[in-house]
């Protein structure tokens, strides 16, 4: 990418601004990161956690929703032989009004490091179906007494894609606490530190 793709699309990402959801958006948000939650490979922590991620897009795609009206969307195939045509995803993609949704699980490994966290897992997965800007993301897990909270690594990897979107961290009765994600990690290094001048020689007189 040069170096005018990349100011543009920083650009795009923080003039992102925290939008307000409905209590009934959230609520359902809430309630497919602890439909999620059910899916999570962890045999060595048993800590199952579930990530449902809404997009700026109008569109949800998930194997597990049974309430919405299903489509037919067009994917391009590539040949071996260099030749492009269009194939349908088929029905596994539902559509809701309110937004477009990813939500995943934590999935863990028996080399403990390869794991990966349900809200990685979901940010990944929308990156993977073209989507670059988010409103919100609801984590889910089964402690009772206190809300879930993302880790420093998770923390870091929705910097990414911006500061001023929003993030809940709920229990499993539902309730949560909503914050940004730049309240979640303030003072912090992003894309926009890339692009800055850099200085390479230092004097030694200082």
């Amino acid at each position: 990418m040069d170096k005018n793709n990349l100011s543009e699309n920083l650009m795009h990402i923080q003039g992102q601004v925290s939008r307000q959801l409905s209590k009934e958006t959230v609520k359902k948000l809430i309630h497919q990161s602890h439909e999620a939650k059910k899916q999570a490979y962890c045999p060595y922590s048993n800590f199952r956690v579930g990530a449902a991620l809404l997009t700026f897009d109008n569109f949800v795609f998930t194997e597990t929703s049974n309430h919405c009206q299903q489509y037919d969307k067009e994917m391009t195939v590539w040949s071996m032989d260099g030749t492009k045509s269009s194939k349908s995803r088929g029905p596994q993609h539902k559509c809701l009004s309110w937004g477009e949704a990813n939500y995943c699980c934590n999935v863990e490994n028996a080399c403990y490091n390869l794991g990966i966290c349900a809200e990685r897992n979901a940010i990944s997965k929308a990156i993977s179906e073209g989507s670059r800007t988010f409103k919100a993301i609801a984590i889910a897990s089964d402690l009772n007494d206190e809300f879930i909270s993302p880790c420093g690594g998770c923390r870091q990897f929705m910097r990414e894609f911006g500061l001023n979107w929003d993030v809940y961290l709920s229990k499993p009765d539902g309730s949560y606490v909503k914050m940004t994600v730049e309240e979640l990690l303030p003072v912090s290094f992003g894309p926009e530190e890339v692009s800055i001048k850099k200085v390479f020689d230092i004097s030694i007189d200082y």
